[in-house]
Formats: C-alpha cells, structure tokens, sequence
C-alpha cells in the first residue's frame, strides 16, 4: 500500500488519474480493470465526508491499469478551508478487499501550495 499526497483548491473540481503498476512485472495491474474501487475521504475524526465508487460512476477506467475521478466542486464544498484529511482507496475482487493506498487531502484557498 501507498501514501499518497494530495490537494486541491478551493471552488475547484478535484481530479485525478492514477495510473497502477505491478512492481514485479512493471506492466499496468490489470486487476484494476474488473474490482469495486472505492475512495473515501474522512476528517480528522474518522467520520466519512465523501465517499466515491465505480459503482456510482464517479471513478472511471480510461485505459486497462489506471482509474480516475473527478469530484465536482459542488460535492466538495462540504470540506472546510484550510483542513487536510485523511483519504482511503480499496479494491474489491472476488469477495476480497485490498487497499490501495492512503494519503492526505489538503483542501486549499485558492491556489496550490
């Protein structure tokens, strides 16, 4: 598992691709292709405060090993200014859970620092 660095301004979509490697073959994880991928965005007391899935169309697979989203800024502005939370990203396949990876979202003013 990764941790992974984030942020993103205020008043702005939040998108990312993330493009996953097998470290033994350095070719795309297919696996990507077929799992739930979940992501989910807490706050410094581990309450969810978004939570996204292939499931409700808001992370897509552009291209076989890489998987993407884009948070419109409606659905962020929930977040407060200036607060850096904690995110989580699993996969699920075949009745298993694998997380990939965690990381921090700094929510920003404005611009990216």
């Amino acid at each position: 598992m990764y941790d992974i660095k984030f942020a993103t301004p205020s008043g702005a979509d939040w998108a990312e691709i993330i493009e996953a490697i097998d470290d033994d073959t350095n070719r795309p994880l297919s696996q990507i292709d077929d799992g739930l991928i979940e992501l989910q965005v807490r706050d410094r007391c581990g309450a969810p405060v978004l939570t996204v899935s292939t499931d409700d169309g808001t992370i897509t697979r552009p291209t076989s090993g890489q998987f993407q989203w884009r948070i419109p800024k409606e659905r962020m502005s929930g977040l407060c200014i200036g607060t850096t939370y904690r995110v989580g990203c699993r996969i699920t396949l075949d009745g298993q859970t694998t997380n990939l990876f965690t990381g921090d979202l700094a929510y920003i003013d404005g611009e990216f620092k």
